[in-house]
């Protein structure tokens, strides 16, 4: 995807300062036409492209929140850092949750319950037969350096930019939350992360679970449909993180909606 530095509008030459794909994360494919609205307050609407990039223009900032609507999908606002250099735009790729209102297909496994209103709800299985390895050991920066690189083994056909992982060791001693932000080098699968790793992460024996997340509304209910179970029964954990924060262990039925109160 490559939209160019300049857009010659109405006869002004306009810079590129950001473009925007919206992911549908249930079928990992990008999000078209007016199902999705993404804007920036106080900022011109951005040009909507045919195949779903949002490309925002003139963007005077150096941080911008980015805001993601659509009536199928949990609303999104993400702060996002602008390239300093006027030779290149950055690029944002924002995962958006389906809701209720969504076209679920029958037998979809879901997890629907009550938490804290605002609360982060995080849900991810821990059975390692579908979880994604590392190409290369992973090394966190010294003092003076900062690795935000990390090598992913996974099918040719799953997108993981903007993804959110639990990585974890063999023995689970270092467990913790990843967010990928870009793509390194798509040949080798070498991925940007938002942050430096707090560990170091061997080749074998780590595992790396797609995390499912979403808010709950302003009466604490939440919904999450859950694609690719395999089993009759999964083992998840499910992580609240706001007013009352916890973890537990739950295990959803495969093809049914779950329930659960965490409050």
């Amino acid at each position: 995807m490559n939209y160019g530095t300049y857009y010659i509008i109405d006869g002004f030459t306009r810079k590129v300062s950001l473009v925007v794909l919206a992911i549908d994360d249930f079928t990992d494919k990008p999000i078209l036409g007016s199902n999705v609205r993404i804007y920036i307050e106080g900022e011109a609407p951005p040009i909507r492209k045919p195949d779903g990039h949002h490309v925002f223009v003139n963007l005077d900032k150096s941080l911008v929140t980015v805001h993601a609507v659509g009536g199928q999908y949990n609303p999104r606002s993400v702060q996002c850092q602008l390239n300093k250099d006027d030779e290149q735009y950055t690029f944002l790729k924002l995962r958006m949750i389906p809701n209720r209102s969504y076209p679920i297909p029958p037998n979809t496994t879901c997890i629907e319950g009550q938490a804290p209103p605002g609360s982060v709800i995080r849900i991810f299985c821990l059975d390692t037969a579908h979880a994604y390895k590392l190409l290369y050991d992973y090394q966190k920066g010294g003092v003076e350096t900062d690795n935000r690189v990390i090598s992913i083994f996974h099918p040719d056909d799953v997108d993981m930019e903007g993804k959110l992982l639990c990585i974890t060791d063999s023995d689970g001693q270092n467990q913790e939350l990843i967010r990928i932000t870009g793509v390194a080098d798509k040949e080798n699968k070498m991925y940007l992360l938002a942050e430096e790793l707090s560990a170091n992460y061997k080749k074998i024996g780590t595992s790396l679970f797609s995390v499912y997340e979403t808010v709950t509304d302003h009466n604490g209910n939440f919904f999450l449909p859950i694609a690719n179970t395999y089993k009759e029964k999964n083992l998840y954990v499910c992580e609240v993180v706001g007013e009352k924060s916890t973890s537990v262990e739950l295990e959803l039925i495969s093809g049914r909606v779950n329930k659960i109160d965490l409050r």
